[in-house]
């Protein structure tokens, strides 16, 4: 059920991970979005973890009602259709990441010049810019990953047009 199911705070796919008690191995799903340290900034979402088995239990019993009536999936594409061409999270978490990168960008292009005009030192420099590289390189990587996430919604989209 991996990459079928996403979060329905922030749109990201949940992964399934598990624990172990003294008793027995629990499983269950997580937010990627809830996961703190795949951002620099922190978790993207507060989503709790679902237990695999409860979770199993919803999905088959909907799966159920699909396949004893048709028609519940012609209204749910459309339904989903309609959703996906008004409002995205995912586009909107996007967009906070474009403005959030062009922020970086300019604040390294700054240093730049503040070190060109010997307004500040090499070592002042140094000391600032990697925190700022390191930080344009996560939000690139994650950009990357909403533009893969993006194109594939796309690409279902169009499998589910009529």
């Amino acid at each position: 059920m991996q990459g079928l199911v996403s979060c329905r705070k922030c749109s990201y796919g949940l992964y399934r991970t598990s624990t172990r008690t003294s008793a027995r191995m629990i499983h269950y799903y997580r937010c990627l979005g809830s996961d703190a340290w795949r951002r620099l900034g922190g978790p993207v979402c507060d989503s709790k973890p679902i237990r695999q088995d409860l979770l199993d239990e919803v999905v088959w019993r909907e799966i159920l009602k699909l396949l004893e009536s048709p028609r519940l999936i012609q209204e749910e594409l459309e339904r989903r259709l309609a959703a996906a061409r008004t409002a995205s999270p995912v586009k909107r978490r996007e967009e906070h990441l474009q403005r959030e990168l062009a922020r970086i960008r300019k604040s390294m292009e700054r240093l730049m010049t503040a070190y060109q005009e010997e307004l500040m030192s090499l070592d002042d420099l140094r000391r600032r810019m990697p925190e700022l590289r390191k930080r344009d390189q996560a939000i690139s990587a994650e950009l990357n990953a909403l533009e893969s996430q993006l194109a594939d919604r796309a690409g279902y989209l169009r499998l589910a047009e009529p």
